[in-house]
């Protein structure tokens, strides 16, 4: 799988190890929410289901990443800036929870 092999040329670039996870959209949902809920988040997990981004940022659950969308702002449609730009109701602002 491509993926797969993008993960491992990473590992190898960098030292750094990365627990990949390919699961079934169900199962896979149930473990973000019981990550985000327990408070042991993995470091990065697609948007699934797709409210999910939405409602932990609106929680305060979620790190702003508007740094590193900015550094490849351009190479997304407007749509899928949108998809990630939620309101947090901590700090009463907008901001981008997520990476197209």
């Amino acid at each position: 799988m491509a993926f797969k092999k993008v993960v491992a040329d990473y590992e190898k670039a960098s030292g750094n190890t990365i627990e990949l996870s390919i699961m079934p959209f169900a199962p896979q949902r149930q473990k973000i929410v019981s990550a985000v809920t327990s408070g042991v988040v993995p470091d990065m997990f697609p948007n699934n289901p797709a409210e999910a981004i939405a409602l932990f940022a609106w929680d305060d659950k979620l790190v702003d990443v508007t740094d590193v969308v900015a550094t490849q702002r351009e190479e997304f449609t407007e749509t899928a800036l949108l998809n990630v730009n939620c309101y947090n109701s901590v700090t009463k602002k907008r901001s981008f929870y997520g990476v197209p």
